[in-house]
């Protein structure tokens, strides 16, 4: 069995939190790189994520608007990081059909799927008039 680095045990702390604090960020850094890599629908989300950021900026929205839309861009790509975590956490513990762990992934699926539905709500309420009025203008 392979052994986890020590960052990654209760005995690896370090005196220092700047220290702790450095390689934990490194950490969470390689888990988004590999997801990224892994995972064709976090990188369609954030083009998305991105897209509606350059048509923000295009339609002259508000500071709050903007705001809101990149904190409901970031929670479908947080709720996508976590999905990826679980069914790689579960196809590593049981890689063999299961009914509870089919369950456990399809609800993961089930959060991406109700936030991506919210965060396209606010991103049509927020940038359909502006568009709108520009297509009209």
């Amino acid at each position: 069995m392979k052994a986890f680095p020590s960052a990654y045990s209760p005995q690896g702390k370090h005196p220092f939190a700047a220290r702790t604090f450095h390689r934990s960020a490194r950490y969470a850094w390689r888990g988004i790189r590999v997801a990224f890599r892994r995972e064709a629908n976090l990188r369609r989300q954030l083009l998305l994520g991105f897209l509606v950021v350059a048509a923000s900026i295009v339609l002259h929205i508000s500071l709050v608007q903007l705001a809101l839309l990149i904190l409901t861009s970031a929670a479908v790509l947080i709720l996508e990081l976590m999905n990826s975590a679980i069914e790689s956490l579960a196809d590593a513990v049981h890689p063999h059909y299961h009914d509870k762990i089919r369950d456990a992934k399809d609800m993961a699926a089930g959060a991406v799927l109700v936030m991506s539905l919210a965060a396209t709500a606010v991103g049509i309420v927020i940038l359909l008039p502006p568009l709108l009025e520009l297509l009209a203008g």
